[in-house]
C-alpha cells in the first residue's frame, strides 16, 4: 500500500463514518476542524499501545544536573519519547522510574529503547494506519454525527484492528541483541 498523508488518513476515518472527505486540515469545515484537533493525540495513543517495529529508537540519555532525592541520577527523556521499552546494554535489570519527562535511576549511564513520536506517515505500517483510522473515526463520531452507537461500533472495530496489527507486528523478525557480547564488550 502506498503511504497515506494525514489528510488521506482523516478521509479514511471520515469514510468509515459515511461523511464527505476533506481537502485540507485547515479548510473551513466541521470535519476538517475535528480531524485537525483529534489527529495527533489519537496517533500518539495508538503508538503508545504497542511496541511498533517502525516506531522504535535506541538512544543514550544525558544526565540532568538535578539529583533526585530517591535516586542517584536523573536523565532527560528524548523530546519524541512516547513509551519506554527497555534499558539496553545492561547485564542486570536496574532499578529505575519514569517520572514526567525524566528517567530516574542509580545507573550513571543509560541507553534506552523506546517508541518515538512518528509523525511521518510514510513510515507507518499499513495495519497501524487501519487501526488508527478506526480510532480516529470513533473519536470523530460524536462531534460530527452525534451518534454514540456508531462511536461504540467504530471503537470495537478499532480494538479488533489493533489486535490484528499487534499480532502481525509481533510475528515479524527482529534483530536480537546478544547479551553476552554486550557483557563482554562492557568488560573490555
Amino acid at each position: 500500500m502506498t503511504a497515506l498523508s494525514k489528510v488521506e488518513i482523516c478521509n479514511v476515518a471520515l469514510a468509515r463514518l459515511g461523511q464527505n472527505t476533506i481537502q485540507s486540515l485547515s479548510e473551513a469545515s466541521n470535519a476538517a476542524y475535528h480531524c485537525n484537533t483529534l489527529y495527533d493525540p489519537n496517533r500518539r495513543s495508538v503508538l503508545r499501545r504497542h511496541p511498533w517495529g517502525f516506531a522504535q529508537k535506541t538512544q543514550a540519555l544525558s544526565v540532568d544536573a538535578t539529583t533526585p532525592d530517591d535516586y542517584s541520577y536523573r536523565f532527560l527523556l528524548p523530546a519524541d519519547f512516547i513509551r519506554l521499552l527497555a534499558l539496553v546494554g545492561t547485564t542486570t535489570t536496574p532499578d529505575y522510574e519514569k517520572r514526567g519527562s525524566y528517567l530516574l535511576t542509580n545507573e550513571s549511564e543509560v541507553t534506552i529503547r523506546y517508541v518515538y513520536d512518528v509523525e511521518d506517515t510514510s513510515e507507518f505500517d499499513d495495519e497501524f494506519v487501519s487501526a488508527f483510522a478506526y480510532l480516529l473515526a470513533s473519536e470523530l463520531a460524536i462531534p460530527i454525527t452525534g451518534d454514540a452507537a456508531r462511536q461504540q461500533t467504530l471503537y470495537a472495530k478499532y480494538i479488533m484492528a489493533l489486535t490484528d496489527a499487534e499480532q502481525t507486528n509481533k510475528s515479524e523478525p527482529r534483530k536480537t541483541v546478544n547479551r553476552w557480547t554486550t557483557y563482554i564488550d562492557a568488560r573490555n
